[in-house]
């Protein structure tokens, strides 16, 4: 599936709030993962990882966030709760008239040893906002490997083949005459999470891009996002 119609990129500046009262500079980050949630109204599955987190939509609504954690105060005695309020700004990305508009986000998220939720508002400069809820996803630690990746994959919606090779490495071409290639990288096996790095070549999605993936409960499909200075796409691979 690829969905370019509409996205939104946002740089968040996250103020942390945990319950060790201290005004230091933290280096925690937001828990990577699989995410299940509901954005404006629609199913989602976000993909987080090193504080970027990207949004697989199952209408035309993409989000990309990067969030930065600024600061630590006391929130509370429960010390097996952590809860992060988020304040933060960025561009909103409409490739029907290739502009940005700015965007701010607000909210929190709740992490405890077994799951994380998120309870977070996106504002457009018409005041106009979308909710985004997200929780835990059961597949996040499922395992991550090149073996469980490995095949030749339909690409959904817009036809033609994607393979990906037992090392990782992706090639193909879609029935709007792109051609793709690049590589599939595992940050951590034990979390479901891929990176993915891709060159898009002889259409006009043409450019080098970044993004997430992760496998389904079937391990049949792959969805993955990537980004660049221009787009945002999504894509449905099904083997």
């Amino acid at each position: 599936m690829i969905k370019i119609i509409y996205g939104l990129i946002v740089s968040a500046l996250m103020a942390l709030l945990i319950s060790c009262g201290s005004d230091n500079i933290s280096s925690e980050r937001v828990p990577n993962g699989v995410f299940n949630g509901v954005l404006a109204g629609e199913d989602t599955v976000v993909l987080v990882w090193d504080n970027t987190a990207h949004v697989l939509a199952t209408d035309d609504s993409q989000l990309e966030i990067n969030f930065t954690v600024s600061r630590l105060s006391s929130t509370g005695n429960n010390s097996d709760v952590t809860t992060r309020h988020v304040t933060g700004h960025g561009r909103k990305y409409d490739s029907n008239n290739d502009t940005f508009s700015e965007i701010t986000i607000s909210g929190s998220f709740t992490h405890t040893d077994m799951n994380t939720t998120f309870e977070l508002t996106i504002t457009d400069a018409n005041n106009s906002e979308d909710k985004l809820f997200l929780l835990t996803s059961s597949t996040s630690n499922d395992s991550a490997s090149f073996a469980l990746l490995d095949g030749t994959y339909l690409i959904r919606d817009i036809g033609g083949l994607m393979v990906i090779d037992d090392m990782g490495i992706i090639s193909g071409s879609d029935n709007n005459d792109c051609e793709y290639e690049g590589d599939v990288e595992i940050p951590d096996p034990n979390i479901n999470i891929y990176q993915v790095f891709m060159t898009v070549r002889n259409c006009s999605l043409n450019g080098h891009y970044t993004g997430l993936g992760t496998l389904d409960q079937s391990i049949d499909t792959f969805m993955f996002s990537m980004i660049n200075t221009e787009r945002l796409l999504q894509y449905n691979l099904q083997r």
